[in-house]
């Protein structure tokens, strides 16, 4: 395993935090949350990080997840990441992938992911709507949707991955 900081910006000064191993460091965006008073908001860039590969360390995202941003929600021991994503507004992502820590989603409210939602561990509170080519993986008795869950489009087919309270019910 090799060893990455895990940094985060004040003005133009890196302050290191707890190291995170990664055998291969995730391209995209990394919650590190904690940052601008709101720890949780989903919403603030500096909540986010990027692994920046001709520097080798990470650093502030320059901007919240969009409809096109890999999203990695990753906790371990190794890591020192402050409190759980939470989504006030609608919001859309490519690939999200939950290790470690979920996400919560205002009522009413949605997270789209357009690509792959891989669970391992880590339970979403809240809705979420997969795009037309979205799909998902690994759901489990530590990791599903607890909420509605929605899938665009036809014709290919798809697992839900829904549970609650530690049950999982995948359909």
């Amino acid at each position: 395993n090799d060893e990455y900081t895990l940094a985060s910006l004040s003005g133009n000064a890196i302050i290191n935090q707890t190291p995170c191993p990664f055998d291969n460091p995730p391209a995209g965006l990394i919650w590190k949350g904690g940052t601008d008073g709101d720890v949780t908001n989903w919403e603030i860039a500096t909540n986010w990080a990027v692994y920046n590969e001709s520097e080798t360390r990470y650093q502030l995202a320059g901007s919240a997840p969009s409809e096109s941003s890999n999203v990695f929600i990753i906790r371990n021991d190794a890591c020192n990441i402050e409190g759980v994503p939470s989504l006030s507004s609608n919001k859309e992502c490519n690939d999200i992938t939950l290790a470690g820590i979920g996400v919560n989603i205002a009522d009413g409210k949605y997270l789209t992911v357009n690509g792959t939602a891989t669970f391992t561990s880590g339970i979403v509170s809240g809705n979420v709507t997969f795009g037309e080519g979205g799909s998902s993986a690994g759901a489990n008795l530590n990791s599903y949707v607890d909420g509605t869950v929605t899938k665009s489009g036809n014709g290919s087919s798809f697992t839900f991955p829904t549970g609650s309270d530690g049950v999982l019910g995948t359909i």
